[in-house]
Formats: C-alpha cells, structure tokens, sequence
C-alpha cells in the first residue's frame, strides 16, 4: 500500500487492537470459530491499514504497554481438562 512509517505503525497498532485471540479459540473442541480465527485477524489486519492508510490513528503502545496486549493474555498455570 506504500504507507509511510508513521501511518505503517498506526496500521499495525489498530490491527493489533482487534486482532488478539484467546488460545481457547483455536484449541479443545472444533468449532466454527476455530476455523475462521486466522481469517479474522487478517480482516482486522486489512481493516487497520486502510483505516491508517485514510488518516487514522490507533494506539501506539498496543504492544509495550501494560493496558495493551502485553498483559492482556498473561502467564498464568490454567488446569486444562
């Protein structure tokens, strides 16, 4: 798309945002979602680079911050079945 570093990082930053996805979704049970999960983060990845591409911005820290993903899906001992 040539986006430019600056509107390039606010690409990644809003597909980030809606691209995270639980390790339940693609584990257990098949599901219906299990098989479109891939599907959805690259739309989310499309979706925000056409966004930045028109001028809009996403939060940069997505990924360092502590709000953000970084502790989103942190390491915790989960007792699977």
């Amino acid at each position: 798309m040539g986006l430019d570093e600056d509107r390039l990082a606010h690409a990644i930053a809003l597909g980030a945002a809606r691209a995270a996805t639980p390790s339940i979704v693609r584990t257990g049970d098949i599901s219906s979602t299990k098989s479109i999960a891939s599907a959805l983060v690259a739309e989310a990845g499309v979706q925000g680079a056409l966004l930045a591409e028109r001028g809009m911005t996403g939060p940069l820290a997505i990924l360092d911050d502590g709000r953000g993903l970084r502790d989103l899906f942190c390491e915790l001992e989960i007792a699977r079945p």
